[in-house]
């Protein structure tokens, strides 16, 4: 996947050295969002399947952003997910679908090339400390605070032990950030929990290791016990910046995930619980020229919207095996030729989802 946009030009390496893009200038590449956790896994956001979105439907301009220009080409085939930083507000160059409530955007078609014009973060953290939490909808607190009754008390309990000393909604989500990022181990190779088991409860207290999807699973579910609205993103990671052709390199290895937390008035903000990667430091200085970056790890691959949600795991210890994702897509492929568009988007959308252990409520 190829990524171009506004922002200016990443400083060109100097003295051999990889030079990562300044914080102003990194991105989530988002493609979906979780929002109900189950104990064992995330069900995405209802969906209301809108065929042709008109610009400026796709979502809410809040304060505190900035316009980013996006345009991304895909390896062809790979439609299905679309990529968006944070907050799109207008979209254009394919057959868009928008999944609401949350935002998402999904296509059909035979394009691989679209662009995308965001609000981002551009805030400081003085600002997001003063955020009220009195003032968050009724609607978002009810649906990202939730947790199953059965989510087991020490994990409630950790919540409130890591944040007792937080002044603010901003200051707790800092706390559990921290604690996560000091406290448990980054491991590729972990384990799925045992049969019975809630799998943030099995991380936090048993394996104390885990990767991306289990990090950004358990710093949700500690915030939301905190009545802290709190969401689980999955995408990709910026990418490398080519010179040649001007635009981010974002290959398969790249697929991520990471935690949004909802502030009054400012909306959804980034936030990375990962130790192997950097975490936004919202009002501080630019990184100085020079730093090494963490880059991606695992294998370099081709895009596919299906081993992107396997890839990441969602906390259900499925492995990524290539064969079965081509053996997947073409299944999928014969399956669903004779059916409709939109009814080949919505099988192929929910296979997606139940391959990864996730289930899709759409409406």
């Amino acid at each position: 996947m190829w990524v171009g946009t506004s922002d200016p030009v990443p400083p060109p390496p100097q003295s051999g050295l990889a030079i990562t893009t300044t914080q102003a200038e990194r991105h989530y590449w988002r493609g979906g969002i979780l929002s109900t956790y189950t104990g064992r896994g995330w069900q995405p956001a209802s969906m209301d399947l809108r065929q042709d979105v008109a610009p400026g439907e796709l979502g809410t301009a809040f304060i505190g952003r900035r316009a980013l220009d996006q345009t991304f080409e895909l390896p062809g085939g790979s439609l299905g997910m679309l990529f968006a930083a944070n907050e799109p507000l207008q979209a254009a160059g394919a057959s868009l679908y928008a999944a609401q409530p949350d935002g998402s955007l999904l296509a059909m078609g035979s394009s691989t090339r679209y662009q995308v014009i965001s609000w981002v973060p551009e805030v400081a953290a003085d600002a997001l400390r003063t955020a009220s939490p009195r003032l968050i909808p009724a609607d978002v607190l009810s649906a990202y605070t939730q947790l199953p009754d059965e989510l087991p008390q020490r994990v409630r309990d950790l919540a409130a032990r890591i944040t007792a000393d937080a002044a603010t909604p901003y200051d707790q989500v800092l706390a559990v950030q921290s604690y996560l990022r000091l406290s448990y181990v980054y491991d590729l190779e972990a384990a799925p929990p045992p049969a019975g088991q809630d799998a943030v409860d099995n991380f936090l207290f048993e394996t104390r290791a885990g990767f991306c999807s289990h990090f950004a699973s358990a710093m949700a579910v500690l915030l939301r016990a905190q009545g802290v609205p709190a969401r689980v993103a999955v995408g990709y990671l910026n990418g490398e910046y080519d010179y040649d052709r001007g635009a981010y390199r974002v290959p398969a290895s790249a697929a991520h995930a990471w935690v949004e937390v909802y502030f009054a008035g400012y909306g959804w903000i980034e936030f990375e619980p990962t130790p192997a990667f950097p975490s936004p430091d919202y009002g501080a200085p630019a990184a100085p020229a020079g730093v090494q970056p963490v880059q991606p790890r695992g294998e370099r691959a081709a895009l596919n919207p299906g081993r992107l949600l396997a890839a990441l795991g969602i906390l259900i210890g499925l492995a990524v095996l290539t064969l079965v994702v081509i053996g997947l897509a073409r299944f999928w492929g014969d399956a669903t030729r004779k059916a409709s568009p939109a009814a080949r988007l919505y099988w192929r959308l929910r296979h997606m989802l139940a391959w990864g252990g996730l289930s899709a409520a759409v409406t």
